[in-house]
């Protein structure tokens, strides 16, 4: 599954977009890394709504990017990185982040950037020139979450594979 992880990772990282709506300025794409017990969590957010999370100890949720909640979160994390793009040094370090903290990957008319922020830092309560990036992560993250679990529970079946979310669990 860890193989699994790294090649949709690869693909979130890689991937050609067109051009994204004059709204998102020229940031296409935000690929966030974040420790979890034992692997990383990946979430991807992108201007046309694709969303997804992958863990590297046997799960992801695909998807969900149809899903009005999760479009919206995935616009407002973007959003919040147009607007704080000159924080995010240009870098292409396609690496997972250090021991206790968070990496951002973010897409910006093709240059590549990347900034690593502590995954400890109380962004609520104290004043940090990303707070409102990390946030935006956080919503995005719940809606992701949220949505897949919701649409797993309840059965989509019935759903066509296109709409569908795609959730993946390692077998114990």
């Amino acid at each position: 599954m860890f193989q699994i992880g790294h090649q949709l990772r690869a693909i979130g990282l890689g991937t050609e977009l067109p051009s994204p709506p004059q709204e998102f300025g020229s940031v296409s794409r935000a690929v966030i890394d974040y420790p979890a017990s034992g692997g990383f969590v990946t979430l991807v957010a992108t201007w046309d709504g694709t969303a997804s999370i992958y863990t590297y100890l046997g799960g992801a949720t695909m998807g969900v990017g149809t899903i009005p909640r999760v479009v919206e979160a995935s616009r407002h994390l973007l959003s919040a990185i147009k607007m704080h793009i000159d924080e995010f040094p240009i870098g292409n370090d396609d690496g997972f982040p250090g021991e206790g903290m968070v990496r951002f990957h973010v897409l910006d008319s093709n240059i590549g950037h990347v900034v690593d922020l502590s995954s400890s830092f109380d962004y609520n309560n104290i004043p940090h020139p990303l707070g409102p990036v990390m946030a935006a992560t956080l919503e995005f993250a719940a809606a992701v979450t949220a949505e897949g679990d919701a649409m797993s529970k309840a059965g989509q079946e019935s759903a066509p594979p296109s709409r569908r979310p795609r959730r993946f669990r390692r077998r114990t």
